[in-house]
């Protein structure tokens, strides 16, 4: 095989001139299926072109859009993905709680499979090994924590148990208001608190109450709220006083470049700069929101 090899930048075309179509004997001796590939025919006249074969084994042209929905499952979509996959999640959030819906973490029941038999239990009540059912959220230690995030969300009666949890968020209406964005945040960062605080444990030593992760949850939702552009509602307005917060509520007439704002209720608009509190000398007759598109300032 190594004397018989091919070398890295040898085309088509060489290989049919030094061979003639013909596989050397060492490869088919070694891969006989060879032996029943077509052989190939190549036309000189005519210019090379990127084919790509589908799964109906018809010749396309060449698309990285053709590919991709070639090579993707034609399965059905799963109920938790808007749980997990939204804009307003924090990734590494979302790729521990992916991993953790599908019960692909490495607790210690997975490890128990693969063939270890230390004696181990949960590093967060000492009680019970950490399998996934048990560490969200039956766990004394995590029940407790999720207990102080669901009150802090105003949600009362929920369950404990890890697939009904997964249910019941997969349920509910997810969509971008400003709830079904606490809600599906605190979720996230429920599960990969928990998740960082059973390896601190493990492997740093390092051992925080139900009430510092708390503060750390109350934290972290407050500095992604914070990035946030809403619309003014009583909703929001209530989210912010929950969370004590200063949410970005955006102006009818912002625009991306500055926005225009009216000063005194007076019949004209002036020109604000972003990031600024200074404004210009720029002044416009008041006009319809449907007209400011056509405004440029000059």
């Amino acid at each position: 095989m190594y004397d018989e090899r091919f070398r890295a930048n040898m085309i088509v075309k060489e290989w049919m001139e030094k061979s003639n179509g013909n596989w050397p004997e060492g490869w088919i001796s070694k891969f006989p299926s060879l032996l029943n590939l077509q052989k190939v025919s190549l036309d000189v006249q005519a210019k090379d072109v990127i084919k790509w074969r589908k799964k109906d084994g018809s010749l396309c042209n060449f698309s990285v859009n053709q590919t991709y929905r070639e090579l993707i499952s034609d399965e059905d979509d799963v109920e938790w993905w808007k749980v997990v996959w939204f804009s307003q999640n924090i990734p590494k959030y979302a790729f521990i709680v992916w991993l953790a819906v599908q019960n692909k973490l490495t607790t210690q029941d997975k490890i128990k499979q693969w063939g270890s038999y230390d004696v181990m239990c949960c590093a967060l009540c000492r009680k019970d090994s950490d399998a996934h059912s048990h560490l969200f959220f039956e766990c004394e230690y995590s029940k407790e924590f999720w207990g102080k995030v669901l009150e802090k969300m105003g949600v009362f009666g929920s369950t404990y148990k890890w697939n009904d949890i997964v249910a019941e968020m997969s349920r509910k209406f997810n969509r971008n208001s400003i709830k079904c964005i606490i809600r599906r945040l605190c979720f996230a960062a429920s599960v990969y608190l928990v998740w960082q605080e059973r390896n601190n444990r493990i492997f740093r030593d390092e051992i925080r109450s139900t009430e510092e992760l708390f503060k750390v949850l109350i934290d972290i939702v407050r500095m992604r709220l914070l990035s946030l552009k809403v619309k003014r509602s009583n909703v929001v307005i209530r989210a912010q006083e929950r969370w004590n917060v200063k949410l970005y509520i955006a102006d009818t007439h912002e625009r991306v470049f500055g926005k225009f704002v009216s000063l005194n209720n007076s019949r004209s608009l002036q020109w604000l700069e972003p990031c600024s509190l200074e404004f210009s000398s720029v002044r416009v007759p008041f006009l319809p929101l449907g007209r400011l598109d056509g405004l440029r300032r000059i």
